[in-house]
């Protein structure tokens, strides 16, 4: 009796282990059947949809980034990272810089074996607290939050760029101050010019002194009257001065100024003294212009029962033989740039041009003339500043 207790006990309690077994499986389905997979859309930057940079070639767990004062665009890919843009940031790895230097490092991509889990140009970017920066030697070169690098004196550090989701990932410039604060200065090869607004002029650099490398930025003091190019050409816009400023990238207290007068055709050439008697002389003070009205117009009849009838014109001023050797001639036509000579007495050298007979002839605000039919017209030219003169 007592045998046969026993194991109807251990029957009962297999029985009731293997309840408890199915038990916890099923509470285990239930909680693998609640996990949620995000979808490729949900991924945030640290996760991104995989982008090919560098075919077979992947980085698998780093950091790349170019810095601002080197952004410069590539298209080899052995050295670059190639963008969603097709754009292409110079990526490196050293550097070599003088004391008192400043620049800032730009993240490109990060990757994390070997899948891209976050890049420049991508939708989601890289954002500034997904990484952290960290100088090996914070008496040669110091890095903040930002990644803005400030170059202390002569010697050897790294800068190391982590990324906070995963230590592994990340990315190390080795930087190398060769020299300590200069006198560093940029000089010119012209400090002024004037052209003609629509016209073009170039800046050019001389020499540099003291400054790590040759890396420039360009900026005008007012866009209205002149814009700049990022390689230093110059336009202009309208009448007026504007100030272009060429920045080391290196270090931004470098500068260099170039003056740009912008001038309208008629005032090109023009000497201007605001002392002296109350004055302005033009080039010429008299031209004759024949308007396109006054183009020979022949009604031309060939007798031919079957021929047309029709108009012609002779617009490039030299005999033409039409129909029955008839002859056309061309009167001579033009347009006329008035241009003043000297301007003297007067606070500016602006002025203002108007004409005695519109119908005659017309006049632009810079004194660009068109004739309109035959007769005589006077064109007068005053003084913005003095309407005596």
């Amino acid at each position: 009796m007592r045998e046969r207790r026993n194991r109807k006990g251990m029957n009962t309690a297999k029985v009731a282990g293997w309840k408890k077994a199915v038990v916890l499986t099923l509470a285990l389905i239930v909680c693998i059947s609640s996990i949620v997979v995000p979808q490729p859309e949900e991924v945030s930057a640290k996760q991104a949809t995989y982008i090919d940079y560098f075919g077979e070639d992947q980085p698998k767990n780093q950091i790349v980034f170019a810095t601002s004062d080197d952004a410069k665009w590539h298209k080899t890919q052995e050295h670059c990272c190639n963008i969603s843009t097709y754009r292409h940031y110079h990526c490196i790895k050293k550097k070599t810089v003088y004391a008192g230097e400043k620049f800032t490092i730009i993240p490109v991509a990060m990757f994390k074996n070997g899948v891209v889990v976050g890049s420049k140009n991508s939708k989601d970017g890289i954002k500034s607290g997904e990484l952290k920066y960290k100088s090996s030697n914070t008496s040669i070169a110091t890095v903040n939050a930002k990644g803005v690098v400030t170059v202390k004196k002569k010697g050897k550090c790294k800068i190391t760029v982590t990324s906070i989701y995963d230590s592994k990932v990340k990315g190390t410039l080795s930087l190398t101050v060769s020299k300590g604060k200069q006198k560093a200065k940029i000089t010119l090869k012209e400090k002024k010019a004037s052209i003609i607004v629509g016209n073009t002029t170039t800046i050019k650099v001389k020499s540099f002194k003291g400054i790590s490398n040759k890396n420039i930025a360009f900026s005008s003091s007012d866009k209205k009257v002149a814009t700049v190019s990022s390689k230093g050409k110059v336009t202009g816009k309208k009448a007026g001065t504007a100030t272009i400023t060429v920045t080391s990238l290196i270090n931004k207290k470098v500068k260099a100024v170039f003056k740009v007068t912008v001038k309208t055709a008629d005032m090109i050439d023009t000497d201007y003294s605001e002392k002296g008697k109350g004055k302005i002389v033009l080039e010429e003070d008299n031209v004759v212009l024949y308007p396109e009205k006054s183009f020979h117009k022949i009604y031309n009849h060939c007798g031919d029962a079957h021929s047309l009838e029709f108009y012609t014109e002779d617009h490039e001023s030299m005999d033409q033989f039409i129909g029955e050797q008839l002859l056309v001639q061309k009167e001579k036509y033009g347009q006329a740039q008035i241009k003043v000579k000297r301007i003297t007495g007067v606070k500016n050298s602006a002025v203002s041009y108007k004409s005695s007979n519109t119908s005659v002839a017309a006049v632009s605000s810079t004194g660009f003339v068109t004739p309109k039919k035959v007769g005589t017209a006077t064109i007068t030219v005053t003084s913005k500043a003095n309407k005596k003169v």
